[in-house]
């Protein structure tokens, strides 16, 4: 027949997880799962199971009162119970269930597969439970009720042989005040007395629940017929003897009836210990406040092992003791309060915390570890609370009478200690969530507050207020360092702080330290001899350190004439905020920097002689100086609006339009000469503005415009004024050759004389086209094939570079181009023959011709001496030539770069330059073609 398992888990799929790693085994087996206490007991029904896997704690029926309820005839041979919540307590109710096994969750499933394969390879069946032993007769009160003396002498005097302890009533009133009050193990019971009978007592008992289950054995004499027999057990008594009777009998059923007596109470007593947990536990786990978690604690503990009082200490988050006592019974000259300190940190509490184990001290007599041995208390109990984090409290009750406490009430108390342990445990972590919502919303709103600044003066005089009222801190005070002395900024409740000295000695330890400081207790501030005898000043402080490019520049601080009034959280949100402070300081000096820097614009602008304009994308006027408003003198430009069209101020509107689409400058000025309607001239430029707009500077150039057309017709005259004699003085030198012959030295001086010439002439000629370009002469445009023009000028040098040894190479495709072809082949010149004269003999000058898209690009490369980077921006300068020994004795006059670029520059082309001393320079010119060809260049 299969053996059977039965896994209660109120929790489907851990139950299902067991039942899936128990059907593993070689052997059959049959597993019947259950969600609860009476489910299990509906599916075992009259038959019994192996193994018994049970949850602790289930609804309505929890693992302990299933396992109860399961021996009174279907015992399982294994029991292993399951729980999240350990405690000593727990434990020994655990032991006296007979449970085999005790498991702390999580728990391996492998683990349980373990513990049930060994169970079914023994197969043993379940022991018989051994009897209940019963304790000495000393422990048992025996209640004598009778109104005859002889009688109360004689049951005495056996009683008290066999060791029973006795105690005596008169009368049927007195036996009822009798029971009550001693609640005694056995009654034996007279009929016949005064004030209420023997019958009449009986009737009360039964009905009273707190009596009902104490035996009674009616004595009597006068009663002894069948009908009062039948009454008298009728009513409820255990048994019925008539005098005369015989001792022996007498005593042997009143050991029966103190051995069910016993059984009963150890039943009741368990019953009860397996109702307590849950009841207290469901009554605990409704509260989430300490205090009222301690009170219910300690009251039920109390009240169940009927002590006289009871005293809880807890140690809070916050390294704080809570203590609190209950005492429904008042023992004389014994105060909590008074001894508390002793035992927590001397005493019985503080070796319970130490050891984590509980203690009890049946007599206090004597005893070391009780407060002033000998004293009014006389039994004591204390048992640990045990919480995830370590020994989180202590639970002691007290009696005054000795031996009172038991080891089941010491296993009882562990388990209420357990389950207050848990609870007191949750409401402290619940505690400090809460007060860190509080925090964060604080938090929340001090931030916003400060947000609210707009002066770096209102974050020292208005946040020690903020943060005193929405925290609730006794006093805040903000300290700075001045001139390497920190000194109080601000405070606020200041008649809840102590005095200045006392207040400075946390910020004077960040200052030092650049750490926090937690400051508690007395404050000894006198190096010498105290003048009085009083205690010293007490105080708390938190202090932390205000940063500023990693320097400490002030301090945060909160201050309470009390001692240990702050916590570690408390420096936590103190920093955050000393963060959220600088963090504001910074912003606002950022922001008044930014408002100086505005004003010092405003004056900037005001003052400036240009006129500056600032545009948004759309072209609305945002901004203009007095000098740019002098110039509109026929129109009104307001903010806000476009600038006018068609009043004469239509080349600015054009070329503001060009630089905004004006392709790969987005960031730098673009300036534009135009023409105002007064007839004067400005430079314009032109930025953009981030996010869209522009700003413009116009600089009058009147003034340099015509200097520069006087300078340029001067020019112009001169040159074509010098070439007259110029031409004379080439053109005689020429025919004194021919007139007759020369000497040598007449021959040298007019050679000389000829290259000056020449020279000059070439000079002219060049200042002369300089001019002619910067006074605006028209280009004589036409359709140009680049690719014969190019050939051409490369044939006429080719004497020149044949004269030196060096390779003239022209390679490449052709194309057209609408163009000057006398500028250009000025420019080509001026290229070709300076790569003629900065290459060594036996150097290479290619020129190659290529189209890419819409340009034509003509690329003169030597192999020649090159030019050094830092002389590559002037190149096209006028007049600037490299200074370098290797080119000492080469002639130029630093004007045909010049020309080049002013020619191309008028062909709307691009020439740039690439190089490399000692390796060569290549120029390329760029110009754009209208009709792209692509016919071979001849070789």
């Amino acid at each position: 027949m299969p053996a059977r398992i039965l896994i209660v888990d109120d929790h489907p799929n851990t139950a299902s997880m067991l039942a899936r790693a128990l059907r593993q085994f070689s052997q059959p087996v049959e597993i019947l799962t259950a969600r609860s206490g009476p489910e299990a007991l509906e599916l075992i029904g009259q038959n019994s199971v192996e193994v018994l896997i049970t949850d602790f704690m289930m609804p309505g029926m929890n693992g302990l009162e299933l396992i109860e309820r399961l021996q009174n005839g279907h015992e399982p041979a294994q029991i292993i119970l399951v729980t999240a919540y350990d405690s000593p307590g727990l434990a020994a109710t655990a032991r006296r269930l007979k449970v085999n096994h005790y498991l702390i969750k999580p728990v391996q499933p492998d683990k349980i597969r373990e513990i049930v394969s060994q169970a079914l390879e023994s197969r043993q069946a379940p022991k018989a439970e051994a009897p209940v032993a019963l304790p000495e007769p000393s422990q048992f009160k025996i209640l004598i009720a009778d109104d005859q003396p002889d009688n109360v002498q004689l049951l005495a005097t056996r009683l008290q042989s066999e060791g029973y302890t006795f105690v005596v009533a008169g009368d049927g009133q007195e036996t009822l005040d009798q029971t009550r009050r001693e609640l005694p193990d056995l009654i034996l019971l007279d009929v016949n007395m005064p004030k209420k009978s023997g019958f009449e007592v009986l009737a009360e008992m039964r009905a009273d629940p707190q009596l009902a289950h104490i035996p009674v054995i009616i004595l009597t004499a006068a009663r002894t017929s069948v009908r009062d027999v039948r009454e008298g057990l009728g009513l409820g008594a255990d048994d019925y003897v008539t005098k005369p009777f015989d001792w022996r009998e007498l005593a042997a059923r009143v050991r029966s009836k103190l051995r069910v007596k016993h059984a009963e109470d150890l039943l009741r007593r368990r019953n009860r210990e397996l109702s307590l947990l849950p009841q207290i536990g469901q009554e605990l786990s409704a509260r989430l406040d300490v205090n009222e978690l301690a009170g219910v604690v300690l009251k039920r503990a109390v009240e169940t092992l009927s002590a006289a009082s009871g005293h809880l200490v807890i140690f809070n988050l916050d390294d704080q003791l809570y203590t609190t006592t209950f005492a429904p019974r008042a023992i004389a000259n014994w105060d909590w309060d008074r001894s508390q300190n002793w035992l927590i940190t001397k005493g019985l509490i503080a070796e319970v915390v130490n050891t984590r184990e509980a203690l009890l001290l049946g007599d206090t007599e004597g005893e070391a570890r009780w407060y002033k041995s000998g004293g009014p208390v006389r039994a004591a109990v204390c048992v640990p609370l045990l919480g995830r984090r370590g020994v989180i409290g202590a639970l002691t009750l007290a009696h005054d009478q000795p031996g009172r406490f038991t080891a089941d009430h010491l296993a009882l108390l562990q388990a209420i200690a357990s389950q207050a342990a848990i609870a007191i445990e949750n409401a402290q972590l619940y505690a400090v969530e809460h007060k860190r919502v509080k925090e964060l919303v604080a938090l929340n709103t001090l931030t916003h507050d400060l947000g609210q600044f707009t002066r770096s003066s209102e974050v020292f005089e208005r946040v020690p207020q903020l943060i005193a009222s929405t925290l609730g801190y006794p006093a805040v005070s903000v300290w700075w360092m001045h001139d390497s002395q920190l000194l109080l900024r601000s405070q606020a409740g200041g008649e809840s702080a102590p005095r200045l000295s006392i207040m400075a000695l946390g910020p004077q330890q960040v200052a030092a330290t650049g750490q926090p400081a937690y400051l508690s207790g007395g404050v000894e501030e006198r190096t010498g001899a105290r003048a009085g005898t009083g205690p010293l000043p007490t105080h708390s402080a938190v202090a932390v350190p205000m940063r500023a490019d990693g320097r400490v520049v002030g301090v945060l601080a909160i201050h309470s004439r009390q001692p240990n009034v702050f916590q570690e959280s408390d420096r936590v949100l103190l920093q955050t905020l000393a963060a959220q402070i600088m963090t504001t300081l910074e912003r606002l000096r950022l922001f008044e920097s930014v408002d100086q820097e505005r004003n010092r614009l405003n004056a900037v602008l005001r003052s400036a002689a240009d006129a500056i304009l600032v545009l948004d994308a759309a072209g609305r006027l945002q901004l203009i100086n007095p000098a740019g408003t002098r110039l509109f003198t026929d129109v009104e430009t307001k903010l806000g609006q476009p600038l006018p069209v068609g009043c004469g101020y239509d080349e600015l509107l054009t070329a503001l339009r060009q630089a905004a689409e004006a392709p790969g400058e987005p960031a730098g000025l673009t300036a534009h000469p135009i023409a105002w309607p007064d007839k004067r001239v400005f430079n314009v430029a032109v930025a953009p503005v981030e996010h869209g707009g522009q700003v413009a500077i116009l600089h009058d150039v009147t003034a340099f415009k015509d200097l520069e057309r006087v300078k340029n017709e001067f020019l112009a005259t001169a040159s074509h004024d010098l070439k007259n004699p110029l031409t004379a003085v080439i053109g005689y030198g020429d025919l004194l050759e021919r007139v007759g012959p020369l000497t040598p030295q007449q021959g040298a001086f007019l050679g000389r004389i000829k290259s000056a010439a020449r020279q000059m002439h070439e000079l002219v000629q060049d200042l002369l086209d300089l001019a002619r370009m910067d006074l605006g002469v028209q280009l004589s445009l036409e359709r140009s094939d680049l690719g014969h023009l190019v050939a051409e000028v490369a044939d006429e040098f080719r004497p020149q570079a044949a004269a030196k040894g060096q390779t003239l190479r022209l390679a490449g495709a052709s194309a057209e181009v609408q163009a000057d072809r006398a500028r250009l082949r000025q420019v080509f010149r001026n290229l070709i023959g300076n790569a003629i004269k900065y290459t060594p003999e036996g150097g290479l000058i290619e020129v190659m011709l290529s189209v890419r898209a819409t340009q034509a690009c003509v690329q003169v490369r030597d192999t020649g001496l090159g030019i050094p980077a830092t002389d590559l921006p002037y190149i096209f300068d006028k007049f600037y030539r490299v200074q370098a020994d290797d080119r000492q004795g080469i002639e130029g006059s630093g004007l045909g770069l010049a020309i080049v670029k002013a020619i191309v520059d008028q062909h709307a082309g691009d020439v740039t330059v690439e190089s490399t001393v000692g390796q060569g320079t290549c120029f390329t010119v760029s110009l754009p073609v209208p009709v792209p060809l692509a016919e071979p260049l001849l070789h």
